[in-house]
């Protein structure tokens, strides 16, 4: 274990030059050194229970909105690797990089659309979608 925690440290440093040993970086430290695991879970629990950390509508929203375009994402990305969504309110806005031509694509833009459309609301859980087709050829 200490081996994985040390490279999951450096591997945070170098991608992110952030230091997963940094307190700073968390809520709450606990060393479980001194502590048994029973004491541990009952602070946790009653920590979690503070006004501080109760879910706000916003924080709900917000969560709500990343969930369901990973969902579309998910729903997407084996038909259309190149999807990058984003959502609110349930709406997801959805930009394909197509590999065709430009003058190919413009021939299968609606059918593309209507299939992303339909993938997006029937498997990834969207109410409304916004598509976008960009071109790369």
């Amino acid at each position: 274990m200490k081996r994985d925690d040390d490279e999951r440290r450096r591997w945070s440093l170098s991608l992110y030059g952030i230091d997963t040993w940094d307190p700073s970086l968390y809520d709450m430290v606990l060393h479980v050194r001194t502590l048994r695991v029973n004491d541990v879970v009952k602070i946790i629990v009653e920590t979690v229970k503070l006004p501080a950390f109760a879910t706000t509508q916003e924080a709900q929203d917000v969560l709500n909105d990343l969930t369901l375009a990973a969902q579309v994402e998910s729903a997407l990305i084996e038909e259309f690797p190149r999807v990058k969504v984003s959502a609110r309110a349930g709406e997801a806005s959805i930009t394909i990089v197509s590999g065709l031509t430009f003058t190919a694509a413009l021939a299968e833009e609606e059918k593309i659309i209507r299939r992303v459309e339909s993938i997006a609301i029937n498997i990834g859980g969207a109410e409304r979608v916004k598509v976008n087709l960009s071109h790369s050829g």
